[in-house]
């Protein structure tokens, strides 16, 4: 014969309270990690994130299309209103979070990465080239099918990543020292080598019609640095 549902319940080592404990805790959990992932416009309360030749061009962009129907809003206004307003989502963001930032301490659900705010207009290959005392040969050039020195290092997803953040002005002291550990990498491969020069080729990426017509865009060399090799 079937015991009694209260008879099963309190037979049980967890007792009736667990299916409620459970469930309060479930509903934590979906709370926490809804608020976390909630869009939030990091970066978008700072002006500088509003500078470069890729901002600016999306800024007039939905300027122009703001006249089209009728509204007269020049970008500068655009990035006032843009500022202000996530300073306050921002705001009321941290005060929703707070009460559960020792949870996602805890269980490890804070979200640290976050969607681009702009596409890339432009972008930034890294060179590497030596001089053995007749002029600058070129070693290697990212993403290249013919200039593959140390390709497999140098083409990794997570090197392409940091080394695309140091073009930035302020990683200026870890984009040197980047420099120095290339420099002591060739002088190991290239014995004769003297000089070795690191920099970045800047471009606009090239359209579609671009690539079937062959068209390659100009070229800026940035981020120069010529590096003595010291045996």
């Amino acid at each position: 014969m079937a015991k009694p549902a209260s008879e099963t319940s309190r037979d049980s080592p967890r007792g009736p309270v667990w299916p409620h404990l459970r469930g309060a805790l479930l509903l934590l959990h979906l709370v926490a990690i809804t608020l976390m992932a909630l869009p939030a416009p990091v970066g978008s309360d700072q002006r500088s994130n509003y500078e470069g030749p890729e901002a600016e061009a999306e800024l007039q962009a939905l300027s122009d299309g703001l006249a089209r129907v009728g509204l007269d809003v020049p970008p500068d206004a655009i990035v006032d209103w843009s500022v202000s307003t996530s300073a306050r989502v921002l705001a009321l963001r941290r005060a929703a979070l707070a009460p559960f930032q020792p949870y996602y301490r805890w269980a490890g659900t804070r979200q640290g990465y976050r969607m681009f705010s702009a596409v890339a207009l432009r972008g930034n290959r890294l060179t590497v080239e030596v001089d053995r005392g007749d002029g600058w040969e070129l070693l290697y050039l990212a993403r290249s099918a013919r200039h593959t020195w140390r390709r497999s290092q140098l083409d990794h997803e997570l090197t392409r990543s940091m080394l695309d953040r140091y073009t930035r002005k302020r990683y200026r002291k870890r984009y040197d020292a980047v420099t120095e550990w290339i420099a002591r990498q060739v002088a190991v491969d290239v014995p004769d080598a003297e000089r070795v020069r690191v920099s970045f080729r800047h471009a606009p990426i090239q359209t579609a019609a671009q690539s079937r017509a062959g068209e390659i865009p100009p070229t800026l060399q940035r981020r120069t640095r010529v590096v003595e090799v010291r045996r």
